[in-house]
């Protein structure tokens, strides 16, 4: 319930009019978590929220160039980390790496 809820308050939503995470919480009676762990879970069941550097969430359009870019910052994140981890453990890491890029490319492209 709490899901939908903060979908539709996300519709119309925009970059300079974001949803804030106050507002979620006053319509929902969550926490910050909670609200979240609401956003996270809308997420992966496919819906594209981002958070604009400002804060607050709304629903992006696939093709902007601020999909993109946020497409290539979680890249650029995913990258550092594995990396990291390469250092720290050697080869599993590196062929979870590779496994990861794999994936990533599948889903880009699909």
């Amino acid at each position: 319930m709490n899901g939908a809820i903060i979908f539709n308050a996300l519709l119309g939503k925009t970059k300079n009019d974001p949803l804030a995470i106050a507002t979620a919480m006053q319509l929902t009676g969550l926490t910050d978590r909670g609200v979240r762990r609401v956003i996270k879970s809308l997420t992966a069941n496919g819906h594209l929220i981002i958070s604009p550097p400002t804060g607050g969430y709304y629903i992006a359009d696939p093709k902007s160039e601020e999909v993109q870019v946020y497409i290539r910052r979680s890249r650029a994140r995913v990258y550092t980390e594995m990396r990291m981890l390469k250092l720290l453990d050697g080869q599993a890491a590196l062929a979870a790496f590779e496994e990861l890029q794999v994936g990533l490319f599948k889903k880009v492209v699909a």
